[in-house]
């Protein structure tokens, strides 16, 4: 099991005032993250398995040695949670992969085609979000979306904006300059995302606490 810790010091809250985010004091607050390797997914027979960029789910008492679910090879799975972002009332993973760039199936027809070439790094590679879940028979790919037009590292989940659905949180970096970056929320919208809010700045990362004022997103 791993965790990040922020310091108390030098340290900015975040507070959705139902327009965007506003800037508020903070005092005495240090948030830990845990992230397990290993995790149950609320039934009896399913866990998951999230080690050296793969995530399996499988049968946690292992009756079976094959896998419910498996990430491609080709994906390079870097960060994973289990939410309901897509609001259908059950939870799915939310992964982000980084995978070989694929432009949009329609560019080879038109003649100014390559709109998003761009979304990728120098070796080839692009930033997708993708939900995994359960559609009833299977574990499946219920969304992805198309390679990020800026890539995300530290994502989370939680309630921004107080109409009880789970909102994204993630840093929004550059391809080949990954480090810090502007902090986003992103909401679901019927099918797929749209941006609820952008700070911009160089944050390298950040906890979220529950205030008697809302959800409150702490920065460095």
């Amino acid at each position: 099991m791993a965790s990040a810790l922020l310091s108390v010091q030098s340290l900015s809250g975040w507070l959705w005032n139902g327009v965007a985010l506003i800037e508020q004091p903070v005092k005495n607050v240090a948030h830990a993250v845990f992230l397990p390797e290993d995790k149950s997914l609320g039934k009896v027979q399913d866990c998951f398995k999230f080690v050296e960029n793969s995530l399996a789910v499988r049968r946690c008492d292992k009756s079976s040695e094959m896998h419910q679910w498996r990430s491609p090879d080709s994906w390079r799975v870097q960060e994973v949670f289990y939410s309901d972002l897509n609001r259908d009332g059950t939870r799915e993973f939310a992964i982000l992969v980084w995978r070989s760039f694929q432009p949009w199936p329609i560019d080879k027809y038109l003649p100014l085609g390559g709109r998003i070439n761009s979304h990728q790094d120098s070796h080839g590679m692009s930033c997708h979000l993708i939900l995994i879940g359960w559609d009833g028979q299977e574990y499946r790919e219920l969304w992805a979306g198309s390679a990020l037009a800026a890539p995300l590292t530290e994502i989370q989940f939680g309630d921004v904006d107080g109409d009880q659905y789970m909102e994204l949180l993630a840093i929004e970096n550059e391809y080949d300059g990954l480090g810090s970056g502007n902090l986003v929320v992103w909401k679901w919208q019927g099918f797929g995302f749209t941006l609820l809010d952008r700070v911009e700045g160089k944050f390298r990362n950040y906890s979220i606490n529950q205030t008697k004022n809302g959800l409150m997103i702490i920065t460095n």
